[in-house]
């Protein structure tokens, strides 16, 4: 294989002990990578232990994300699809994929509080691959991606005189790589809606703001008002523990929490044996319950002590007040174990 034409003994047998580690925990779609086990121990310079750190870190976000199904199951949430400005245009003259991106306009503090950060990376990468398949269709073969990003003044408020616009050239410039039949006629091309309004608003999302209807954070709180949770309190620059021992195989650590206000840390580590390290399950990740409720599960296919952390170290002003509800549970069975 060439992949392996430049590396030593040595380190193609640390890339088959990682392969050898970890193959029953891969995806078959990250499978399809062929230089995956080779990739993770080239960024760790070849050490084991680091690359299989590393590369289960990656395996337990791929399934937080849902990485290897959302390009067929996800559906984006309406606020994204309607005031995202995140347009297909066309391929240029050289076969590449151009987008146009109204990022002068975009109302992104809006976008922040109306849609989750998850969502808005998935809604990318989801683009980003149907630019790919677009790719591969177009020209038979990958090629690179041009993105012609647009910081365009607010159209509709121009502040310079035309002639001065004129001078800029920047409409001549985008007629040199693409069609003047395929550009949209506010970009200097030909191109409009049938009724002949030159922002072909039919086919292009212009930034705007959003409504605060679509706020996430209008969302009616639940768990502190629920009889079954319990409080509590994470000071300024410290954090709190919640302990779980499973003794049997295959028990789902199952949690749901909430933030009074602002956001937390949130982690969860497996401690198998007392003389043995804290192993992170779940990497720390900043939370923000004000789009809605966290909810997460976990299986827990080895025997110790599983750890929920949340941790407000970072923070040097604010306590937080958490609401909660975890249990351990076996995966047919709603009662607490």
């Amino acid at each position: 294989m060439s992949l392996f034409q430049n590396i030593t003994v040595e380190e193609k047998n640390i890339i088959d002990e990682l392969r050898r580690r970890t193959i029953k925990d891969i995806s078959p779609k990250m499978l399809e990578d062929e230089s995956l086990f080779y990739r993770f121990c080239k960024a760790r310079d070849f050490n084991l232990k680091e690359a299989e750190n590393m590369l289960r870190k990656h395996i337990i976000w791929r399934k937080e994300v849902q990485l290897d199904t959302f390009l067929t199951d996800y559906k984006p949430p309406e606020v994204l699809k309607k005031y995202f400005s995140y347009n297909f245009l066309c391929f240029d003259k050289e076969g590449c994929v151009v987008r146009y991106l109204d990022y002068g306009k975009t109302d992104i503090a809006g976008l922040w509080n109306s849609a989750k950060k998850i969502d808005v990376f998935k809604f990318l990468i989801l683009h980003l691959e149907q630019d790919s398949e677009a790719l591969k269709q177009h020209s038979k073969k990958m090629g690179k991606l041009v993105y012609q990003m647009s910081y365009i003044y607010n159209l509709e408020n121009l502040t310079f005189a035309n002639a001065t616009h004129r001078k800029k050239g920047w409409k001549e410039d985008l007629l040199k790589i693409m069609d003047a039949d395929d550009l949209p006629a506010f970009l200097g091309g030909n191109k409009t809606d049938p009724d002949g309004n030159t922002l072909c608003n039919s086919f292009i999302i212009h930034g705007q703001k959003i409504p605060e209807s679509y706020y996430l954070c209008n969302y009616e709180r639940k768990l502190s008002v629920a009889s079954d949770a319990k409080k509590l309190i994470v000071s300024r620059s410290s954090k709190e523990e919640i302990n779980f021992e499973v003794s049997k195989a295959g028990l789902f650590l199952e949690w749901e929490f909430e933030t009074k206000n602002r956001d937390i840390d949130f982690s969860l580590y497996l401690k198998e044996n007392e003389s043995g390290d804290r192993v992170e399950l779940i990497r720390k990740q900043r939370i923000d319950t004000c789009y809605d409720t966290e909810k997460g599960i976990f299986k827990c296919e080895k025997l110790g002590i599983y750890t929920i952390v949340f941790d407000n170290t970072y923070s040097w002003i604010h306590q937080k007040e958490i609401y909660f509800r975890a249990r351990l549970k076996v995966e047919s069975e709603d009662e607490n174990l």
